[in-house]
């Protein structure tokens, strides 16, 4: 009874571990299946007026999520249009190295000024130790600057900067360069992965230094918490 005891809680804790990867909160998502995240583009969805289609402000708007990895590579891409047939996507920023648990956002992300006026996807992917993660939104690009939701918010501890993955440049599809959608800015300005336009962490800098460190600190705290509960389960 006790050894059934201990692996049913055992099972219990992995199960959403081994499932998750991230969710997005803002703009809405085509939908949301942790089973097929791995499929391109969009994570198993495709665009149609069905969709809960948001409005998108080209002069920068934001897109927030929740990721379940303590360390991950973000990339953050647009599509004018919605059709998924040899599309051509434009990278919207440089490659976002993020770390921690929790909400992450992007407050005020910015698409060309022509979009306006059109329907498009947005997508990011996330690349994390267990592969590679696609979510996609279906949103109308409109003129001017969006107002960030409750949605958009960084977790107590998440803190990101700009890196290079170089997974991110064997995926297809990519036309553009962020140079030709985002202002030349380094990772502390506007364009910088934090809720305003200060630095999302002083300590940014220090984590992408040694993400490995920080993964297992994430890895030796998991283990621990499954021995407590495994140790409580036999006593």
């Amino acid at each position: 009874m006790r050894a059934f005891k201990a692996t049913s809680l055992l099972n219990l804790i992995l199960l959403p571990l081994c499932a998750s990867h991230f969710i997005i909160l803002t703009p809405p998502p085509l939908g949301n299946n942790i089973n097929n995240e791995d499929q391109s583009p969009c994570g198993g969805f495709s665009p149609s007026s069905s969709d809960n289609i948001t409005d998108f402000h080209v002069g920068g708007d934001a897109i927030g999520l929740t990721t379940l990895h303590a360390q991950a590579y973000f990339a953050y891409r647009g599509l004018l249009g919605t059709s998924l047939s040899n599309p051509n996507w434009t990278v919207l920023i440089p490659t976002v190295e993020e770390f921690g648990l929790n909400s992450f956002c992007q407050p005020a992300l910015t698409v060309p000024p022509s979009w306006a006026g059109s329907t498009g996807l947005l997508q990011v992917i996330q690349d994390a130790e267990d592969g590679v993660h696609y979510q996609c939104m279906h949103v109308n690009f409109v003129a001017g600057t969006g107002t960030p939701s409750s949605a958009c918010s960084n977790s107590s501890g998440v803190s990101a900067t700009y890196a290079d993955d170089p997974t991110f440049d064997t995926i297809e599809g990519v036309g553009g360069s962020p140079s030709s959608t985002q202002p030349s800015t380094t990772p502390t300005q506007t364009a910088s992965p934090s809720t305003s336009s200060a630095p999302a962490s002083s300590s940014a800098s220090t984590s992408a230094a040694a993400p490995s460190m920080r993964l297992r600190i994430a890895e030796a705290s998991l283990w621990a918490g499954l021995l407590a509960v495994l140790v409580a389960s036999w006593t």
